[in-house]
């Protein structure tokens, strides 16, 4: 293969929390979840939780940021067990140009806080 012509995969960048963030966890109907905000970047991120969610299932995610309120649709990826819980990695499905520019502010905010 010549140089040049590989494409990396490029990863947005991620801020860890390490649960440090609140999370409701809005499923269907009435059903609400707590979980602690572990990884997050504009694409999607990772929650801790007791208990796994569905994998693909989709959920409304909301969440206080440094630059404000983000509520957005995330897809459910596969969880990964721990000891004390489970982390489960989502994606936002179709982020609002509000809370782009939201979680854009807050990861910087929070990759370089004199900024």
């Amino acid at each position: 293969m010549k140089a040049g012509t590989k494409r990396e995969a490029r990863k947005s960048p991620r801020a860890k929390l390490g649960g440090a963030v609140r999370v409701t966890v809005r499923g269907p109907g009435s059903q609400r979840l707590e979980a602690r905000l572990h990884e997050i970047s504009v694409t999607g991120g990772l929650l801790f939780l007791e208990e796994s969610i569905e994998e693909s299932s989709q959920r409304m995610l909301i969440f206080e940021t440094p630059a404000g309120l983000v509520k957005e649709t995330a897809e459910m990826l596969t969880p990964h067990w721990s000891t004390k819980g489970c982390l489960q990695p989502f994606r936002f499905t179709d982020p609002g140009e509000r809370s782009q520019s939201r979680l854009q502010r807050a990861l910087q905010h929070l990759l370089d806080p004199k900024s």
